[in-house]
């Protein structure tokens, strides 16, 4: 005789529904939303800033920095003409100029009052200019691939004043701590602390951990450093324990360019694997979104007085991404 004993059927479509819902949860959705793309440099977009004016300027490989109105549909209103090679970083005076850095080994400064006339050429640095920004005093701070930090006053006909010395290798990025020390990125693999207060700006402590050139350097809210490297990571490192690492961050498969910290605490950093990823202290600097969209190196991340995240690339673009 046949076996009558039949095995129970499973609930086919309950289990494809709960597998459904599980896929969907899991999956993530990114926050961030790209919803202008500008176009007009011909060669890498290297830096972003946002004026006092509410301006965005861009520094590119074209040699040229780009103005752009968001007020007119972030329309190119203005084209800044006179270096020689590629411009690798901006900045903006307490006087209202605009610094730039160049890979002519020269720094422009520009007066926005005069149609952005070039007013001042500085020559001091013997190599690439990569990286300028404004010090709390007025000062203005540039890291050189000549392997120094040139400290300028423009109080005194953008005089050069001081000339950091320690870096082995290109000086990448800059940036100027809560506790006014200057923190400064470098191709030698470290990151330097400097003291203003001391005579020379005397470098009172070394960072070690990175693997490859330091490219990308900030401070965040909570107080921390945090610095992107070529070898793919960032690291977290802590001012008030002697500047220890306390977190490396992993998730971009090439290197980290660009670091800033959003209004609403994220941090957002831009790599050479062509995304933005977002990371949340809160979250032990769990990566929690992944924008995708530009088709070459993110060199250069900045959020605007809007709140929009403006992030220029090597594919000669500028994205425009809504939160």
């Amino acid at each position: 005789m046949g076996n009558n004993n039949k095995a129970p059927i499973a609930p086919v479509q309950s289990n494809l529904l709960s597998i459904s819902i599980y896929n969907l949860l899991k999956a993530q959705v990114s926050l961030f939303e790209c919803i202008k793309t500008l176009t007009g440099h011909t060669n890498s977009v290297y830096s972003i800033i946002q004026l006092n004016n509410g301006m965005i300027a861009s520094g590119s490989s074209d040699k040229t920095i780009r103005i752009w109105d968001p007020n007119q549909d972030y329309k190119c209103v203005d084209t800044l003409t006179g270096h020689t090679e590629s411009v690798n970083s901006i900045t903006q005076l307490n006087n209202g100029m605009i610094a730039s850095g160049s890979g002519d080994k020269k720094i422009r400064i520009w007066d926005p009052n005069q149609d952005y006339k070039c007013i001042k050429t500085l020559t001091e640095h013997t190599y690439v200019v990569d990286s300028i920004i404004k010090l709390n005093n007025g000062m203005i701070a540039s890291g050189s691939w000549d392997n120094t930090i040139i400290i300028w006053d423009p109080n005194q006909d953008y005089k050069c004043v001081d000339t950091l010395n320690g870096h082995t290798s290109y000086v990448n990025s800059i940036t100027q701590l809560n506790n006014g020390m200057i923190a400064s990125g470098s191709r030698d693999d470290t990151i330097k602390i400097w003291d203003p207060n001391q005579e020379d700006y005397k470098c009172i402590k070394t960072l070690t951990g990175h693997t490859d050139s330091v490219r990308s350097i900030t401070q965040l809210n909570n107080g921390m450093i945090a610095s992107g490297s070529g070898d793919n990571t960032i690291r977290i490192w802590d001012p008030n324990h002697d500047y220890k690492c306390i977190k490396t961050l992993t998730g971009q498969t090439n290197s980290v360019d660009s670091i800033t910290q959003l209004n609403n605490g994220m941090i957002a950093s831009g790599s050479s694997d062509k995304t933005i990823r977002i990371w949340d202290p809160n979250q032990d600097y769990k990566c929690v979104d992944t924008l995708t969209g530009h088709t070459g190196f993110v060199n250069s991340i900045t959020q605007l007085n809007n709140g929009m995240i403006a992030s220029g690339s090597s594919d000669y673009t500028i994205r425009i991404w809504k939160v």
